[in-house]
């Protein structure tokens, strides 16, 4: 983090594959690469979850929609069970108490931990870091403590919004007008 991007004022030949692949090579976060499911070429085509046969050798895409809906972590699907299992078995304890045989913190703290890490991340102090729901609860939660309108013609009144906005935004966003 803070490192001048060393591509940013480079000319424009150094685009090159080879300068791409050296790049790859020197980025420390690479090794991240392994732990996400990454669909081939072939699943995203397919109208089917299954894989034919021929399709085995089919290339990994190359996924640009992070910001939107990022690529499944190898361990999501083990932990989902792991907190289920949690659940089932422990019940509103959960939320409290830890379990020496289970990766999981108490279900109360989970924001806790997950700010401890993001912190150097977003390069900020513990305490300045929020981690929450999904964007439209979290669009939902700022507009319903943030959004006092005046009346129209009197000040404030509209909320502008960018045409491609994220449809959650397009969704939580028009209520507002009409709750105050």
């Amino acid at each position: 983090m803070g490192e001048p991007n060393a591509t940013a004022n480079a000319p424009l030949e150094s685009f090159s594959k080879n300068t791409a692949e050296h790049l790859d090579t020197a980025d420390h976060l690479s090794r991240f690469r392994n732990e996400f499911y990454i669909p081939t070429l072939a699943d995203l085509k397919r109208p089917t979850l299954a894989k034919a046969s021929d399709e085995l050798l089919s290339r990994p895409a190359t996924y640009l929609c992070g910001n939107s809906l990022g690529l499944q972590p190898k361990r999501t699907a083990n932990l989902i069970n792991v907190f289920l299992t949690q659940w089932r078995t422990k019940a509103v304890t959960g939320h409290f108490v830890e379990h020496s045989d289970s990766p999981l913190r108490p279900f109360l703290d989970v924001d806790d931990h997950a700010a401890r890490l993001m912190a150097p991340v977003v390069g900020a102090l513990e305490a300045e870091v929020a981690v929450m729901g999904s964007l439209t609860a979290n669009l939902h939660i700022l507009m319903s403590s943030f959004y006092r309108p005046s009346k129209k013609g009197e000040g404030r009144y509209k909320i502008l919004l960018e045409g491609k906005a994220f449809p959650s935004d397009h969704v939580e966003t028009p209520p507002r007008l009409f709750l105050r």
